[in-house]
This record gives C-alpha cells, structure tokens and sequence, in this order.
C-alpha cells in the first residue's frame, strides 16, 4: 500500500474516527467508526421492545427510522441520556405506556450507569424483562421508582443487582399491582426505601 492521504468531511454534528482497511487487492476502502455513541436505548414500536445496547466502536449510526438488528428504529436514546440521567426522567418514559418488553443486550453488561432513576416508570403494560443481568448497578447510587407503576409486571429477578452505592431506592415498587414475586439477594441493604411498595398490595 503506498503513502496516499485520504481525506473525509465529517458532518460537524460527529465525532468519529475513520479506520483504513487494506485489501489484498490494493485498494484502501474507509470505514466509519461511530465512538460518539456508547450505551444506546432504542424504541423498536414493530416489537413494542425497548432494546438497551452498547457497542464500543459501531460501524454505523443508529438513527430514527433506520435498521438495528433487523428491527426498524422508532426512537433512540444515547450516551449520557441513558447512562446519567440524575433525578431527570429518561426521554423513553415518552413510550412508557406502549412498551411490553425490555431487553439488554450482552454488550450493555459494558455500561455503568450512575442512575436508574424511573427508568421503567408507568410502562403499564410491561410483562417481560429479558436480560436485566446485563444492567451492571455496581455505580448506581438512585433507584427511586425505578418500577413504579409497573401494574402488569407478576414477577422479577434481581438477584444479579449490586445496590452497594444505592443510597434511594424509595418507590423503587410502587403501584406494581400485579407485582407476586421479587427474587433478590438476601444481603440488600439500601439507603432510603421510604415507600418501597407503596400501593402494592401483592
């Protein structure tokens, strides 16, 4: 390969890197690496799924009304509006009430969020939570109503949660009407929990 510069115009609006790939055919063909994405949240309405994602260095942005894994993008979330979202609602409460599934993907076990702070609040007709041993708590320090309002959701697995930050987890339960069985481990010690279950009447 010989010492030619290629140059690229970025939008201004990204960040990103090109990676040169060397074929054995002499030419250099140019791929996009997407650094500015991180942990994404993505709204799929064709599954009513709310996938959580992260790829370290994606080949391609992940847009409204585009493709991810063969779903078509609805709406999407990314960077510090999914892994700081503070004592702000998360932008996909906008689709709280049509999600039926969550789901994280084995690369979002990567991200470290630092609040979950009504991350699934009011999805009333939330019944399925695939994955949630990808969603690593260990720098959360805010889970409040972080299921509150969840009323059809019958049971939920959170043995793989280290709440060992967690310092609020008030209403973490609220209003979980439908809520049975909640499978934890038995050395959970949080903060304040004020009203963990308030309205929870299972």
């Amino acid at each position: 390969v010989d010492d030619t510069t290629y140059t690229v115009t970025l939008p201004e609006t990204l960040d990103n890197e090109f990676t040169p790939n060397y074929q054995d055919d002499g030419e250099v063909r140019i791929t996009p690496v997407f650094k500015e994405l991180g942990a994404v949240a993505l709204w799929c309405a064709d599954t009513k799924t709310l996938y959580f994602d992260y790829d370290p260095q994606p080949t391609q942005d992940i847009v409204a009304g585009g493709e991810w894994q063969g779903h078509t993008v609805t709406a999407v979330w990314k960077g510090t509006a999914v892994t700081s979202v503070g004592w702000s609602r998360p932008g996909w409460l906008s689709v709280s009430r049509e999600v039926e599934t969550v789901e994280f993907t084995e690369g979002f076990a990567a991200v470290r969020p630092t609040s979950c702070y009504a991350w699934f609040y009011s999805m009333i007709n939330l019944t399925t939570i695939n994955g949630l041993a990808n969603l690593n708590t260990s720098e959360v320090t805010n889970m409040n109503s972080m299921f509150g309002n969840c009323s059809s959701l019958v049971e939920i697995d959170v043995n793989s949660f280290d709440v060992s930050k967690v310092t609020n987890a008030s209403t973490m339960w609220r209003t979980c009407s439908s809520l049975t069985s909640i499978y934890c481990d038995k050395t959970w010690n949080i903060g304040t929990t004020t009203d963990m279950f308030l309205y929870s009447h299972n």
